[in-house]
């Protein structure tokens, strides 16, 4: 492995982290498994985190930011209704199954460690805080219109999200990918009023 800088090589690391979680579950993460995915010894994965824990916890961390300003920049660039369909239908986005997956063994693995919860937590909350806002500056700006709190409609939202999200992960669940997108912007017209 080339030489990089502290954070280039950690965010390497995260990502390396991430293909193998896509693959085998925060449960099946090992030192010499990322270490074999990077081309690298068991040594560099050592040298920068002091625990197995620590580089689950620290790669679920940087997943949920890179979602976040991945929001952002949708944000910023679509209509807030078109912007919101592409926030919550995963479909849309590259390398959705992967991500799905990297969020269920995420849910799977805060039930085995108190510490990764604590991070899952922190991951889901700022998710719910940001669609919130989203929410909040559509209703302000009048480009969204709801009678529910944005709180409450952000948690449903999500929930509705990542469980169709999960489906889709399965072959063996008969809900399609159009049919998700269907149920997405029908809740989100529902909702928000939005038309697409």
């Amino acid at each position: 492995m080339a030489y990089l800088a502290k954070e280039e090589r950690r965010e390497t690391i995260f990502k390396a982290v991430l293909d193998v979680v896509a693959q085998k579950g925060f449960g099946g993460i090992t030192a010499r498994g990322v270490a074999a995915e990077l081309g690298a010894a068991t040594g560099i994965i050592h040298h920068h985190f002091d625990s197995l824990t620590e580089l689950k916890c620290s790669s679920l961390l940087y997943a949920a930011q890179q979602d976040l300003e991945a929001n952002d920049l949708l944000v910023a660039q679509y209509p807030i209704g078109e912007a919101l369909i592409r926030v919550l239908d995963w479909r849309k986005v590259p390398n959705s199954t992967s991500i799905s997956r990297i969020w269920i063994s995420a849910a799977d693995e805060a039930t085995r460690s108190a510490e990764f919860d604590t991070v899952y937590g922190k991951a889901v909350n700022d998710f719910h805080a940001q669609l919130s806002g989203y929410i909040r500056d559509g209703l302000k700006s009048g480009a969204l219109k709801s009678k529910m709190d944005p709180d409450v409609l952000a948690w449903k939202l999500v929930a509705l999200s990542a469980s169709l999200s999960d489906f889709l992960a399965s072959d063996h669940i008969a809900v399609t990918g159009d049919q998700v997108s269907q149920i997405i912007l029908q809740e989100l017209h529902a909702c928000l009023g939005i038309q697409i």
